[in-house]
């Protein structure tokens, strides 16, 4: 079952009106550069994450606690600090009060105003102690800016006093007043920043999830993911060690989906191995052995596919107890690969982990996945088979996407929708039979004449530099550069000469007009 059916509503940013009928589909979300693709992203995931736990008894609890350690720290400024009364609106204040003492159920709203109202408190009390910290320069003489350090480690700021100020109790007793005060302000904000899970401020965006209680029964069952995959994602899997427990993942991937697993892979696949060997040798159980050595070769397909080399297969070190890819021209590890492998990996074995740690095939794993910028650092070959991969590996999975790649929508199925941020236009068709300059024309509002014109002076410069080169046909794309001389950068421009010479050189020139 696929969860998402509908995202609606308005978020900060951008201009048209979000309304995504998704009725349970996956969904490309693309548009021009600049456009807000990872911020809407980070929207929805902000969004489903609270659908999910506001649904979860504990929220109330959590959210409670932040706010109570949020009005400890306050009150503590408040009675060292009594002057700070004098500028604090006492209605939100009390208002603060109130919203702090309600423990009996989550509300995002009620969160929303503490949130406003914490915020506003807090600007006011820092612009305060800034200004009184430069009438209490005026008083001392000596206290400046090279006294006032701040400690990248304790995040807080830490005052050096000068020599002839330390034998001052009153203005030691000043600075020290004022550490204490920018110590609790830096802590709450903090507890502030950690707050945002608990509100929905800067969104009205609205996701509607199908049988929420039952998404929520699927989470404590272990059936369910749901991840989020930033555009910065590199893969941190670990060196292997002997055989060691995975009970600690094992015990992650089933009271929580939002813990890194991937790190232990190569770890699982030492641990399966030896599984493997020990059924034979201990327990002559050569049916659960067949069953790891198919689940090994079905790895090594997906490394074929992954690598686009045929050649690739994953080999054990018995010695070492480590794991080698093997290719004809190279053998590397898991440590050690691209940028463009490493971000494929993180998501292909988070997933694949989960589900083999819950002990369910990846076609069984349910939930909901997101991934900023699906193509990042992929070859173009890869964009287009990265998407389609990721479905058939994992079916039950809704897939939920960002990306600038051609390639990446060209490759959707018909079980997939796309959403164009730039103007609000959804498109709910099947665009692989669509051209790539049509894609990039359409959804990523980019001209397709100059991609018609780098197509061109690429073929000329490669027709330039054959061994046999046709007159003919450089002359014709020596024509369809014509109208636009003018506006060629300089590389290309010293292309278009070069062929213009090389025809006049071999008196080739024929019709074209110079």
């Amino acid at each position: 079952m696929k969860y998402i059916q509908k995202i609606e509503g308005t978020t900060k940013g951008l201009s048209s009106k979000i309304n995504i009928p998704l009725n349970g589909r996956n969904l490309i979300i693309t548009g021009q550069n600049g456009v807000g693709k990872t911020f809407f992203l980070n929207q929805v995931n902000n969004t489903i994450t609270k659908e999910l736990l506001s649904k979860i008894a504990s929220l109330s609890e959590e959210s409670f606690k932040a706010k109570r350690t949020f009005m400890l720290r306050l009150n503590s400024i408040l009675d060292q600090n009594p002057q700070l009364n004098s500028i604090i609106d006492s209605v939100d204040l009390k208002k603060l009060i109130s919203l702090s003492k309600n423990k009996s159920e989550f509300n995002v709203k009620n969160n929303n105003q503490f949130y406003t109202i914490s915020k506003s408190i807090l600007n006011d009390i820092y612009m305060f102690n800034k200004n009184n910290i430069y009438t209490r320069n005026r008083y001392s003489h000596d206290i400046n800016t090279n006294n006032i350090i701040i400690d990248s480690n304790s995040k807080y700021i830490d005052h050096i006093f000068p020599e002839h100020i330390t034998d001052s109790l009153f203005e030691k007793n000043i600075l020290s007043e004022t550490h204490d005060l920018i110590y609790n302000l830096e802590k709450m904000s903090n507890i502030l920043n950690n707050f945002d899970i608990f509100t929905t401020i800067g969104s009205d965006l609205k996701v509607k999830i199908e049988s929420i209680d039952e998404l929520n029964r699927d989470i404590r069952s272990t059936k369910i993911t749901f991840n989020y995959f930033s555009a910065f994602r590199q893969t941190q899997i670990t060196h292997s060690t002997n055989t060691c427990s995975l009970d600690d993942y094992i015990n992650s991937a089933k009271t929580g989906y939002d813990t890194n697993l991937s790190q232990a892979f190569e770890q699982y696949l030492v641990n399966i191995k030896i599984e493997r060997s020990l059924a034979i040798t201990e327990k002559s159980d050569y049916l659960y052995a067949k069953k790891i050595d198919q689940w090994f070769k079905k790895l090594d397909n997906d490394l074929k596919f992954i690598f686009e080399d045929d050649s690739t297969s994953l080999n054990f070190d018995h010695k070492t107890k480590k794991f080698l890819i093997n290719q004809t021209q190279k053998i590397f590890n898991f440590q050690n690969l691209s940028s463009g492998y490493s971000s494929i990996f993180t998501i292909y074995t988070e997933l694949l982990m989960r589900s083999q740690l819950l002990d369910i095939l990846p076609d069984e794993l349910n939930g909901i996945v997101l991934i900023d910028e699906i193509d990042a650092h992929l070859h173009i070959s890869l964009q287009r088979k990265i998407f389609p991969f990721l479905i058939k590996s994992f079916p039950n999975i809704q897939f939920i996407v960002t990306t600038h790649s051609p390639f990446v929508i060209t490759s959707a199925n018909n079980d997939t929708v796309i959403f164009d941020l730039t103007d609000g236009s959804f498109i709910d068709e099947n665009l692989s039979t669509y051209s790539v300059e049509a894609i990039t024309q359409e959804l990523f509002h980019v001209h397709t004449e100059s991609l018609d014109l780098k197509k061109t002076i690429d073929y000329i410069y490669e027709n330039l530099n054959s061994e046999n080169v046709n007159f003919q046909t450089l002359s014709n794309e020596l024509k369809k550069l014509q109208p636009y001389k003018s506006k060629l950068n300089i590389e290309a421009k010293n292309i278009y000469m070069q062929a213009l010479n090389f025809l006049i050189d071999n008196d080739e020139l024929g019709d074209l007009d110079v």
